[in-house]
């Protein structure tokens, strides 16, 4: 059987999608001797990923060595296996894992600097090996690489269907819709990448897989762009998906703010509690753990409360959750001398608050942790909990925001999408948000999928590279 297409644009490979899994996967295109066409709905690139923390966990680097500290692929792939609850996939944690420690010299080689500061521990790593850049920068730069190779870009460009051939089922191109609103037809003589995020934006897929009821009430942080249209175009080609009802909040968002500040205290020693002024969870969990509980307390919301001493540690720490200065700047702080008088800013009663923070503070003296939560150490493992006993006091009101879904389609360790049959579809494959980006299982009892901070930026990164790599290998 035929199709009789007239096709408006043809490249080896289009790439749905202008993150960082679409802009490596052009840049890596290129180098491959591929001829390359980017669409992208949004008026300009970057997606989620420019306006991200710009954190990539990558294992083995110049910087960790000269910071003396040890690490290695296995070492990454084991943290990664530890923490899993149920139904990981190791065969793609591996592939993660190791196309992670290539991203330094890649991303060198793109003339992407990395901020050069103290690593600290984040989410699951045993080591300290979470590297930051600034996204806007470092998108800026791919995108400007990926032009000078000869990679095409059209923006505003919605992708709506995958074209397959009838009988084989091999995807041969996509039509979109152009800005004025006719349909535009692409070949791909090679394949299709599609990295389109995930669908924190699509109130009815939320709701669908995740909450029921609600979604379009809760704060989200990603790009207009993340609304689940390419994971849509990728099941109705027939692609299985993975995890779909999981997701992120992150609690760190004031109510009241615009976005560009947010608060993470409470990763490096501040406290939750909630409008009654009581601890309700485990801090050490880190902003991937602690939302659901967060989104249980009244209204949804709650304060990270920290002291004086924790405040110094942190002034000088440039990472926005956790700059002391960036929050102060912002207005938005709450600041006394005492807890009783924070309290009385907070708008909760000052009891329950100074009971809590004193019980809090007896048990680490006596115990050396907290007892009423089993709080033995901060996030990732990195640090032990600190009293908090020295004026000033300091509190952000806090609630929690989406910032991705984590399930999508499901992929094989080549970045190839996978029919509900468990067979690879041909020319079709995906990078980034859209396909589950760390692989690391599930939560039982949740919507929460198992996560280490990292490996959102970093996966796409890594695997939108490697996807077009494994194109040009495989000679599809």
């Amino acid at each position: 059987m035929h199709i009789e297409i007239t096709w408006d644009y043809e490249a080896d490979l289009i790439v749905v999608g202008s993150g960082a899994a679409g802009l490596t996967a052009s840049i890596e295109a290129r180098k491959q001797g591929m001829s390359v066409i980017v669409v992208e709905s949004q008026p300009s690139f970057g997606g989620t990923s420019i306006i991200c923390g710009g954190g990539i966990v990558i294992p083995n680097t110049p910087m960790q060595r000269r910071q003396g500290i040890v690490d290695s692929v296995d070492a990454m792939y084991n943290d990664m296996v530890s923490m899993t609850r149920t139904d990981n996939n190791p065969e793609n944690l591996r592939v993660y894992c190791e196309q992670s420690e290539r991203l330094w010299d890649w991303l060198e080689g793109q003339d992407v600097e990395f901020i050069d500061e103290p690593l600290v521990g984040v989410g699951a790593q045993s080591v300290p090996r979470i590297h930051y850049v600034n996204a806007r920068k470092m998108c800026e730069t791919l995108y400007g690489n990926a032009c000078e190779a000869g990679a095409v870009f059209h923006f505003g460009v919605k992708g709506l269907q995958l074209i397959q051939e009838p009988v084989t089922k091999r995807v041969l191109g996509m039509r979109a819709e152009g800005t004025d609103g006719h349909s535009v037809w692409y070949r791909a003589h090679k394949a299709v990448v599609v990295a389109t995020g995930g669908y924190s934006r699509n109130t009815q897929l939320l709701n669908q897989h995740i909450f029921g009821e609600g979604a379009e009430n809760i704060a989200c942080e990603t790009a207009p762009g993340d609304d689940g249209s390419g994971l849509v175009m990728c099941m109705e080609a027939g692609a299985d998906t993975r995890h779909l009802g999981y997701c992120s909040l992150y609690t760190q968002q004031h109510p009241d703010g615009d976005g560009s500040v947010g608060c993470a205290m409470y990763h490096v020693g501040a406290i939750l509690v909630n409008r009654a002024g009581r601890r309700f969870v485990n801090e050490a969990q880190g902003f991937e753990g602690v939302w659901e509980d967060v989104m249980h307390q009244p209204d949804g919301i709650c304060f990270s409360v920290w002291d004086g001493k924790i405040a110094q540690q942190q002034r000088g720490n440039s990472f926005r959750y956790h700059s002391q200065q960036k929050l102060e700047e912002s207005g938005l702080l709450l600041k006394a001398d005492s807890l009783a008088e924070l309290a009385e800013a907070m708008g909760v009663s000052s009891f329950p608050l100074v009971a809590s923070v004193c019980k809090y503070n007896q048990d680490l003296s006596e115990y050396g942790y907290d007892t009423v939560f089993g709080r033995h150490h901060l996030v990732a493992k990195v640090g032990t909990p600190v009293a908090i006993d020295e004026p000033p006091f300091y509190a952000w009101k806090t609630r929690s925001s989406i910032l991705t879904t984590h399930g999508g389609i499901r992929k094989d360790t080549n970045c190839q999408a996978i029919d509900v049959l468990g067979h690879p579809i041909p020319g079709l494959f995906v990078a980034g948000g859209i396909s589950g980006f760390c692989e690391m299982g599930i939560v039982p009892g949740t919507h929460r999928s198992v996560v280490a901070s990292g490996p959102s930026l970093g996966g796409a990164l890594a695997l939108g590279r490697y996807a077009a790599e494994r194109i040009a290998a495989l000679d599809c």
